[in-house]
């Protein structure tokens, strides 16, 4: 009867060690990569960062945009004025050429609110406030609502280079759909890059 020599024996030893090996590695992979719904999402592991609501965009149109707002430049930081329904538009130009406001026109930009249809839209007037010369400028880029937050994104530009000794108060007059605002409480924030400069809590009727 013949017998295996213990030197072959040794060998599959070996291949059996380096086989199991093998499976196991193999094994542990199919566990890591099979972390899976039944509908084939992985699923969160304790580290992993779930998705932020960044909010809702608000479409708008700009009423009025422009240098000067009130003659005596009353407003004197950047300020944002609510506009939500016809009998706030005095309030308004109070707020934003003195009381009595001194305006730099006979027709003033805030008047053209009055043709609004307040129960379709919301007025936003965004004010950048007292500059000492011409060159500024502000813009609204973005309106976001997130909850009962609305973020009003603008961009304030300063004089590149030399600029008039010419008081200014630079304004962004905007609308937005009253649909996307009713019935609440808001807290409006004016935003320049990613520092909040000014705002404001308005029930919007």
């Amino acid at each position: 009867m013949s017998t295996t020599p213990p030197t072959l024996l040794r060998q599959q030893h070996r291949q059996s060690l380096r086989l199991r090996d093998c499976l196991t590695l193999l094994c542990i992979v199919i566990a890591l990569s099979g972390c899976t719904t039944a509908q084939g999402e992985r699923l969160p592991t304790p580290n992993s960062v779930q998705p932020t609501v960044a909010g809702t965009n608000l479409s708008f149109t700009t009423i009025a945009q422009g240098e000067h707002l009130s003659a005596n430049l009353f407003v004197h930081q950047p300020s944002i004025i609510i506009i939500a329904s016809a009998q706030e538009v005095d309030a308004a130009l109070r707020q934003a050429g003195g009381n009595p406001p001194e305006l730099t026109s006979k027709l003033h930009p805030i008047d053209k609110v009055r043709q609004l249809d307040f129960n379709r839209y919301v007025a936003l007037l965004v004010l950048q406030g007292k500059q000492s010369t011409n060159g500024f400028s502000v813009t609204v880029k973005q309106i976001m609502r997130q909850g009962d937050q609305v973020k009003v994104l603008a961009n304030f530009i300063q004089p590149n280079g030399a600029a008039g000794d010419i008081g200014t108060d630079p304004y962004h007059l905007v609308a937005i759909p009253k649909e996307d605002l009713s019935g609440k409480l808001l807290k409006f924030e004016l935003v320049d890059d990613t520092k909040v400069v000014a705002e404001t809590a308005h029930s919007i009727p």
